[in-house]
């Protein structure tokens, strides 16, 4: 196309080593599973990506679950439960390097990777808080929040301390919303609805939330969808990105319909993954009916003022 725009992917899964992207996204059948800092970095050339939102997605519950069952299975009481808790000071340590690393692409890669680092309740409101402050020193400027992984609602009053940091240090929030997703076997499949972020989004009217997967809530239908619109109507600091549609074989009117019904200003172009197919999305979204002004703000626009506001 003739018309040249700047673009953003707010939502890349990026790992330290290829492996460990492979092991993260075994669930998926895409190309380029690894994502590595490397991987990411080459699709962005070919691709003409000028910046991406690296994130460190979280998975809490399954770790513990994997660790667990590990343990010897003749422990039981006071045994049992310093066992356990060995297992979760593992994970939180395993989670805090995991986000160290991820703040290190501001170095290994300036100005081109936004660091989202993960954060869960389970480790409690006093670590998230400290966690928070220790990582914007080094380069964070948001959060990936999967709540299915973690087991908690956003409404979760355990998060209202690490809001308030966050609104305090102009982060943003990236969360995973709609579906289940579910990689284990969790209590309850709804932690990611969106109507759960109604009194964040009230409590804290400063704070930028970007709810992942519009229109793309496998297996529970249209209501996940009408929680997002609602939202949109009552809360002006809530914003939705595409990531993980199949734009493939091109943009359709549903797809711009949907973006025009929640704003066009509240919408942000991501791919859940950096792989090539994702390139024939983006050229959808780039050849679609929308305006060229609509596909600018929602393309990169848009995500430029969430992390720089």
């Amino acid at each position: 196309m003739g018309n040249e725009y700047v673009v953003v992917d707010c939502h890349c899964h990026v790992f330290k080593t290829e492996l460990q992207g492979w092991q993260g996204r075994a669930i998926d059948n895409r190309y380029d599973k690894g994502g590595s800092l490397e991987q990411l970095l080459r699709y962005m050339d070919e691709a003409g990506i000028s910046q991406a939102w690296g994130i460190n997605a979280w998975p809490t519950m399954g770790m513990l679950q994997a660790l667990e069952a590990r343990l010897p299975k003749d422990l039981t009481g006071d045994g049992l439960l310093k066992a356990k808790a060995k297992v979760k000071d593992e994970v939180r340590g395993r989670l805090e390097r995991a986000n160290d690393w991820l703040c290190s692409t501001t170095t290994l890669a300036p100005g081109r990777v936004v660091p989202l680092i993960g954060l869960d309740p389970y480790f409690g409101s006093e670590w998230m808080v400290k966690e928070l402050e220790d990582k914007f020193k080094k380069g964070a400027k948001g959060v990936k929040l999967i709540p299915t992984w973690g087991e908690f609602y956003p409404n979760d009053r355990r998060m209202w301390p690490a809001y308030a940091k966050m609104v305090e240090l102009g982060m943003v929030i990236l969360a995973h919303a709609g579906g289940a997703d579910v990689l284990f076997s969790v209590t309850k499949t709804d932690y990611a609805f969106p109507k759960y972020w109604a009194e964040p989004l009230a409590e804290f009217p400063k704070l930028k939330v970007v709810l992942a997967h519009l229109a793309n809530a496998p297996g529970h239908g249209p209501e996940p969808q009408k929680q997002r619109l609602d939202l949109a109507k009552r809360y002006s600091n809530v914003y939705f990105d595409i990531a993980k549609r199949k734009y493939e074989k091109g943009f359709d009117r549903v797809a711009e319909d949907m973006i025009r019904q929640v704003g066009v200003d509240r919408v942000l172009w991501g791919t859940d993954w950096h792989t090539h197919v994702c390139i024939l999305t983006l050229e959808a979204l780039k050849r679609s009916g929308l305006t060229d002004e609509e596909k600018r703000k929602i393309l990169g626009e848009n995500a430029q003022r969430l992390i720089k506001g």
